[in-house]
C-alpha cells in the first residue's frame, strides 16, 4: 500500500444586537435535545455500520459505494443524466462531454480513499493538503514456454482529476445553503456544482476556519504554522469519539486530559490507553477519519443537529468577539452570521421535522436581526 500526498490550490460592519448575540442552540430544552439524539438520523444502524466500514474517504457522511450510483436506477435515461456523490448530493451531468462524465462516474462510484489533512490561505490562494491510500498489486507469471483556476499536484492529465472532484463535492456539501439539495445540482466541466459560483469566492464568503471544522480538517494559520499547540476543535471531536465508547457526556470524560490539553513529545502514554489513543487521533489524520467512520450514527461526532449547534455557536462566538477576518474573506459582521444561521436552519428544516419549531424560530430571529442591521 502506498500513501500519496496531494495538494489542491483554489485561487482567484456592524456589531450584533444584544438580543441575538446571546442566542445559542444549547439553550434548547434538554429533553428535546435528548430525544433528538436518541433517534437515528439515517436508516438502520446495523446497515449503516456495514456501509461505513467500506470506506474512510468520506469527510461528512457515511460512505458506501453502492449509494454513489445514480439515483434513478430504474430508468436508463435518468442513469445517464445524474450521479450521486460520496456526500449524497446528486449532480446533473448529461450536458458534459462524455470523457468528463466518465471521469465523474468512475470517481463517485469508487471514490478514492482520501483524507483531508490541512487547509490554509496563502495570499490569494486556498490550499488543501490531502493524503490518499493507493493499493498496488504485483503479479509474477510463469513464462509462456515454461486544471475555475484550480490545480492538483497529482500526475493525472485528465481534468478535473478525481482529487478535485472529491474535494469540491465535500466543499459544496458544506457551503451550499440556498439550493434544494433534494434535486440534482447541475455540475460544470470544472467538476463542481454551478450553484456555488466561483469556488474561491464561495470559500471567502463562508470563511475557511468555519469550513475547516465542517470538513474535520486542521487549519494552518501564520500563528499556528510553527507552534506545537493542539488543534482545539480536533481535540473536542476526539473527546466526543472517545466518550461515546463509554456512553458518557463528553464534558465529563477524562477532564485530566481534555480540560487542559498538553501534547508532550511522546505519542504513547504509558499505562494510559485512552490518552494514547487521544494523541493518535490528533497526530494521525487517517486514524481519526477511520475512528469517525465506524462511530455510530447517534454518537455526537455524527449527530447532524449537534454539528449544526457547533457551527452556529462558532459563528456567534466570532461575531461577539469581533474576531478579525483575513483580507481575502468577508468581515465577521451581521450579514455573514445571519447567512450561516439561516442556511443551517433551512438545511435542518428539510432534514429533521422534530426540530422544526425551534429552527423556524431561530430563522425568524436571524431574518429580523439582518433586516434591523440593513435598516
Amino acid at each position: 500500500m502506498i500513501i500519496k500526498t496531494s495538494k489542491l490550490l483554489l485561487k482567484p460592519m456592524t456589531p450584533p444586537s444584544s438580543r441575538f448575540s446571546r442566542l445559542s442552540l444549547q439553550s434548547m430544552s434538554s429533553d428535546t435535545y435528548s430525544r433528538s439524539r436518541a433517534e437515528p438520523f439515517s436508516k438502520d444502524l446495523e446497515q449503516l455500520q456495514h456501509d461505513e466500514s467500506s470506506s474512510i474517504s468520506d469527510s461528512e457522511t457515511d460512505s458506501d459505494s453502492s449509494e454513489f450510483e445514480d439515483d434513478s436506477s430504474d430508468s436508463d435515461e435518468n442513469e445517464a443524466s445524474t450521479i450521486r456523490s460520496p456526500t449524497k448530493l446528486t449532480y446533473l451531468i448529461d450536458h458534459l462531454p462524455d470523457t468528463t462524465q466518465s471521469i465523474i462516474r468512475e470517481t463517485f462510484r469508487e471514490p478514492p480513499r482520501i483524507v483531508l489533512e490541512k487547509c490554509r490561505r496563502i495570499d490569494n490562494t486556498y490550499a488543501f493538503q490531502m493524503t490518499e491510500l493507493v493499493t498496488r498489486s504485483v503479479r509474477i507469471r510463469a513464462s509462456e514456454d515454461g486544471t475555475s483556476n484550480m490545480s492538483c499536484s497529482c500526475p493525472d492529465s485528465e481534468q478535473p482529476c478525481r482529487h478535485i472532484l472529491w474535494l469540491l463535492d465535500q466543499i459544496v456539501k458544506q457551503t451550499i445553503y440556498d439550493e434544494d439539495i433534494s434535486k440534482p445540482l447541475r455540475m460544470n466541466s470544472a467538476g463542481y456544482a454551478e450553484a456555488i459560483g466561483d469556488p474561491f469566492q464561495n470559500i471567502s464568503k463562508y470563511h475557511l476556519d468555519v469550513l475547516a471544522e465542517g470538513l474535520h480538517s486542521h487549519l494552518v494559520t501564520p500563528d499556528s504554522e510553527y507552534d506545537n499547540e493542539p488543534d482545539t476543535f480536533r481535540a473536542q471531536e476526539a473527546r466526543e469519539m472517545l466518550s461515546s465508547v463509554y456512553d458518557m457526556d463528553p464534558h465529563k470524560f477524562r477532564p485530566d486530559i481534555f480540560d487542559r490539553v498538553s501534547l508532550g513529545k511522546n505519542i504513547i502514554k504509558r499505562h494510559d490507553l485512552e490518552q494514547t489513543i487521544f494523541r493518535m487521533l490528533l497526530d494521525n489524520h487517517h486514524f481519526f477519519h477511520y475512528f469517525r467512520s465506524i462511530s455510530r450514527s447517534q454518537d455526537l461526532i455524527k449527530d447532524p443537529f449537534h454539528k449544526l449547534t457547533q457551527r452556529i455557536d462558532r459563528v456567534l462566538r466570532d461575531l461577539d468577539t469581533k474576531t478579525p477576518s483575513s483580507d481575502a474573506e468577508s468581515p465577521h459582521d451581521v450579514p455573514w452570521a445571519a447567512s450561516h444561521i439561516l442556511g443551517c436552519g433551512n438545511a435542518k428544516k428539510a432534514e429533521n421535522l422534530e426540530h422544526r419549531f425551534w429552527v423556524e424560530a431561530i430563522c425568524s430571529g436571524a431574518n429580523e436581526w439582518k433586516e434591523d442591521e440593513e435598516d
